[in-house]
């Protein structure tokens, strides 16, 4: 049997350098070369109607091709299945398991018949591999660059309001701008002298801002997941505690979405491994 000598970060790395950056770099020269064609033909109404489709379906293509082959290679190397379906339907390398994106992929019949064979390796729970540079205890702050960021903000709202506002006296946009700045900048500079943790993780569990520590036997679905918010998105920190749905936004800390992905990681594995083996360590928590 061929070892999984592929880890689950290598193998999502090949996964965005054959399929998502390729797709992109298509989608690109695509459009320029469209450009060039329209500005250079006569009938610029036909050039767009075959253009366009062409421009947008020659990616989807590749990707449908090289995602089918990424799957095949990688579920085949790496251990970790279940981690790896996961992580690579969130980083759009492949679509969600019987989803419409999943249907987009082209395979052959001998492709076909390797993944139905490769599925078998789901009814085998993933290994735990802990991270030693991991430590015992994660605590998160605000992220003070983040801060700072909205203080500027802050502060240049307030100068486009007195712009506006007090030459003609009577701008309301300028007042509401200037009140818009100073809530905003006196908000975040609250914030950027606020020393309590805002989140803490360990192998026990986790405990929110001003929230009880609760077991990771307690929690559920915990995630990094962008989601729209009106018209943008945005990155939250999701999991559910005996049936409430907490959200924290990401951008807010000092931790990246990805830090924060394997801290949960780590800290959920080591957890279910002292669940089999008890630790006998006698590290100090916050909680």
């Amino acid at each position: 049997m061929k070892k999984e000598n592929t880890s689950v970060d290598q193998a999502l790395k090949h996964g965005r350098n054959t399929v998502n950056l390729p797709v992109i770099g298509i989608l690109f020269v695509g459009f320029l070369v469209f450009i060039v064609c329209t500005t250079q033909l006569e009938n610029k109404g036909l050039a767009a109607g075959i253009g366009l489709p062409v421009v947008f379906i020659t990616p989807l293509v590749y990707w449908s091709i090289a995602a089918t082959r990424w799957r095949i290679w990688a579920f085949t190397n790496v251990r970790n299945v279940h981690e790896l379906e996961h992580r690579a339907v969130k980083a759009k390398i492949i679509g969600r398991r019987d989803s419409w994106t999943e249907k987009l992929e082209i395979r052959s019949a001998e492709q076909k018949a390797q993944w139905q064979r490769l599925l078998d390796k789901f009814n085998v729970p993933d290994e735990f591999h802990d991270d030693k540079g991991v430590p015992f205890e994660t605590v998160i702050y605000f992220s003070k660059g983040q801060k700072i960021f909205q203080i500027l903000m802050g502060v240049l709202f307030i100068a486009m309001g007195i712009f506006l506002a007090i030459p003609a006296k009577k701008d309301i946009f300028g007042w509401i701008s200037i009140a818009f700045g100073i809530f905003f900048a006196g908000k975040a500079l609250r914030d950027y002298f606020n020393n309590d943790p805002q989140l803490v993780l360990n192998e026990k569990g986790l405990k929110k801002k001003k929230g009880e520590f609760t077991g990771w036997q307690h929690i559920s679905g915990e995630d990094v997941i962008m989601k729209r918010r009106g018209k943008h998105m945005q990155q939250l920190l999701v999991f559910r505690t005996q049936g409430i749905y907490h959200e924290i936004q990401v951008f807010e800390l000092d931790k990246k979405g990805s830090e924060l992905e394997k801290l949960l990681r780590i800290y959920r594995g080591r957890f279910e491994e002292n669940q089999k083996a008890p630790s006998t360590e006698t590290d100090t928590y916050r909680f």
